[in-house]
């Protein structure tokens, strides 16, 4: 009779191990991808938004200058060859101790509105058109 109750607890036991170790069964929620790897760059990654964001951007470029866009498996490529070709200037200065200080980033962008015959205030107008943000402007030009 102890043979059995111990048996018995430890069936127990063990079931309860079983159910708590299964996973968690589906609550009729869908699965969402939030992103995905587009390419990896020796330690880091380029994600599809990321690829999708930059793309985007350079078919909104193009359409304010007037150019004709080609079409998007001709672009995809080259905006993920110039991704990877960031990642790896970046991976390059790093180990070589580069670094842009805001300073440095304000004097860019300054120089850019210049040779575009505008304003920092009108860039940053026309990167929010484009759906970019000030910050992610900043972030891209430091990168390149």
């Amino acid at each position: 009779m102890i043979v059995r109750s111990k048996f018995i607890q430890l069936l127990n036991v063990a079931a309860l191990a079983v159910v708590f170790s299964l996973p968690s069964l589906p609550t009729g929620a869908e699965e969402v991808l939030l992103d995905r790897v587009a390419a990896i760059v020796n330690e880091d990654v380029v994600m599809a938004s990321e690829l999708e964001s930059r793309t985007k951007d350079v078919y909104a470029r193009l359409e304010e200058s007037g150019t004709a866009a080609p079409p998007r498996d001709v672009v995809v490529p080259q905006v993920l060859d110039r991704l990877i070709l960031e990642r790896l200037q970046l991976i390059k200065g790093q180990r070589v101790n580069i670094r842009i200080s805001d300073a440095d980033l304000n004097q860019a962008l300054e120089n850019a509105a210049r040779r575009q015959g505008t304003t920092v205030d009108q860039i940053t107008e026309m990167a929010h058109q484009r759906g970019v943000t000030l910050s992610s402007l900043r972030h891209q030009m430091r990168n390149e």
